[in-house]
């Protein structure tokens, strides 16, 4: 089965902010920013999601972008790939709900 249009979003933005992971971490391998420096010069991966959520037009205010944002920083905090059924299923358990509205909220 084809992954849907959400599925396939969520694959580039992950990609995107894989990317600037690793431009950071080249940049301060090169000496560009010295670690004590890179909170203040760069924006934490936490921040690079929010703001690419925002660039979508994903309101913080959605019932759903606290776990939207959640699970993709799951996605790049882990170096294969997750399942989407595992992300819900994590995120249903941390937050005391069901499985079934972790995924709608998120969708």
């Amino acid at each position: 089965m084809a992954p849907s249009k959400e599925e396939q979003l969520l694959e580039e933005l992950v990609q995107e902010v894989r990317e600037l992971k690793e431009l950071w971490k080249t940049c301060i391998e090169k000496g560009l920013i010295t670690p004590e420096k890179e909170t203040s010069k760069l924006e934490s991966t936490e921040g690079k999601v929010s703001r690419v959520l925002k660039n979508l037009g994903i309101p913080a205010s959605n019932l759903g972008y606290d776990y939207c944002k959640e699970a993709i920083l799951m996605i790049i905090e882990s170096e294969k790939k997750v399942k989407i059924g595992d992300i819900y299923n994590s995120i249903a358990q941390k937050h005391d709900i069901s499985y079934n509205r972790a995924e709608r909220n998120i969708r």
